[in-house]
């Protein structure tokens, strides 16, 4: 079920809600025609991309996510006591906008979070 639909500048970005290959339901961000995050398929490269650099240097403040992309990999860098501040980068306002409604959950409702600073 098609979710959110926009045509930016740069790219075009859809959200669907469907079913996983398991068969359950899940949250699908595409870009330009390309999926490029779920709320469940690939979820766990998006968890490891923010925590294995945070347990390899606990005692980074500062991160920098370049792609929000669903917005979970900066939702996981903020689960560490350490972080300070989250930049996040990202070349389409409309995959920001994305995140922040439609992968909020999954995110941990990161973009709301005051460390977390977007940069467009």
């Amino acid at each position: 079920r098609l979710a959110y639909h926009r045509d930016g500048a740069g790219s075009t970005v859809v959200v669907t809600h469907d079913l996983s290959r398991n068969g359950e339901p899940q949250v699908v961000l595409r870009v330009n025609g390309k999926a490029d995050a779920t709320s469940h398929g690939d979820l766990s490269t998006q968890v490891l991309a923010a925590h294995i650099p945070m347990l390899l240097r606990p005692e980074s403040p500062d991160v920098l996510v370049v792609g929000l992309g669903s917005g979970v990999t900066v939702g996981s860098a903020l689960q560490h006591p350490t972080t300070q501040r989250v930049d996040a980068v990202e070349i389409s306002p409309e995959v920001v906008e994305a995140a922040g409604t439609h992968f909020a959950e999954a995110n941990l409702h990161a973009l709301k979070d005051p460390r977390t600073h977007m940069f467009i």
